[in-house]
């Protein structure tokens, strides 16, 4: 009767070593889960933070470009503040002046 319960002890025993291990298995397998879904979830922040699409409406005669009205006209373009603009075309002026 000793060595039965000695040997269900052991059975128990070694049950629990399992059970122990597969949890903890399963522990890093969610928290490694859940540092993948964080890792996607500030990826897709950063690119929604820094890739985005603005739409500009300029009056006629500010804009230097040809357009065919598709967004692939501006792949190339610049935004130049006025005052840089009004700033070159004064020193282009002034040189004229003294030439």
């Amino acid at each position: 009767m000793k060595n039965t319960v000695k040997a269900n002890a052991l059975e128990v025993a070694d049950a629990e070593r399992m059970v122990a291990r597969a949890m903890s298995a399963m522990q890093s397998l969610n928290e490694e889960v859940a540092h993948s879904n964080l890792r996607a979830l500030r990826e897709e922040r950063t690119t929604f933070n820094q890739n985005f699409q603005v739409q500009l409406v300029l009056k006629q005669g500010q804009v230097e470009l040809q357009t065919s009205g598709q967004i692939s006209d501006f792949d190339d373009c610049v935004l130049v503040d006025k005052s840089l603009v009004e700033d070159i075309n004064n020193l282009v002026k002034k040189n004229l002046e003294t030439a």
